[in-house]
């Protein structure tokens, strides 16, 4: 059974060309590396640690689908956080703050376009 964890539209997982099946393989390996590297610290997928890839629209000569790679953790809390990651960054570099501060606030890392 396939794991669609960031909820890639079907259209590019299953349909298109090669290159668009190659460019998805290559996302879902790269969340497997990130999910095993935010285990580490107990952030565990669906459980206290959500990702989600949020659609960009309107991005002209996309040769791929766009979005922004989102880590949520720290659900019902009412202090809200966005971690913005730095130069050559992604934002499951921030995994141990992550870690410190899900009990105490509902965190958001993305990682910026581009």
């Amino acid at each position: 059974m396939f794991h669609n964890p960031i909820n890639i539209p079907a259209m590019f997982l299953f349909g298109g060309d090669s290159k668009k099946k190659k460019f998805e393989a290559s996302r879902m390996k790269a969340l497997e590396f990130e999910m095993k590297i935010l285990a580490t610290q107990g952030l565990l997928l669906d459980q206290n640690v959500w990702v989600h890839d949020v659609p960009i629209k309107g991005i002209k000569d996309a040769k791929e689908p766009q979005f922004i790679h989102t880590i949520e953790v720290g659900r019902g809390n009412q202090e809200k956080i966005l971690l913005i990651h730095g130069y050559g960054g992604t934002g499951v570099f921030m995994w141990k703050i992550l870690a410190q501060l899900a009990p105490y606030a509902h965190v958001y890392a993305i990682d910026l376009y581009g």
